[in-house]
């Protein structure tokens, strides 16, 4: 096998992760606005694993609406576990669920901050759009 098909070879096998990743977004997504949450957490759980921000912040609020809604057992350590990484890539959702947190635990200073990202981001995105 010459060195381009291996190049080639690479490049094919990386994309197709990425377009795995945003499928499985999608799905996610899906599930989601259609309700169906007891079957989004699996779609959901493999995108964000993938790294889909998105996907991560829907798998946060999954931990968070417990077993009763989604069949899986409710767990605030996992729930802050990813959203924290959805938020860690600018995820405004995932900011303000955080500050919510924060602020129903008593830690204000953290749920400021949380609040702060969100409404940085909000206005960040709102400019953006106006441009």
């Amino acid at each position: 096998m010459g060195m381009k098909t291996l190049i080639a070879l690479a490049v094919l096998v990386i994309h197709s992760s990425f377009l795995w990743a945003e499928d499985g977004g999608k799905k996610c997504t899906q599930l989601i606005e259609g309700g169906e949450l007891k079957k989004a957490f699996a779609p959901c759980h493999k995108a964000a694993i993938k790294g889909d921000a998105e996907a991560q912040y829907n798998v946060g609020m999954l931990y968070g609406l417990g077993e009763h809604l989604t069949g899986i057992t409710e767990d605030l350590d996992k729930e802050v576990y990813w959203y924290e990484k959805a938020a860690s890539k600018g995820n405004a959702k995932a900011e303000a669920a955080l500050g919510h947190i924060y602020e129903a635990q008593g830690d204000f200073s953290e749920a400021k901050s949380g609040m702060k990202k969100h409404q940085f981001t909000g206005m960040h995105r709102l400019k953006s759009s106006l441009e």
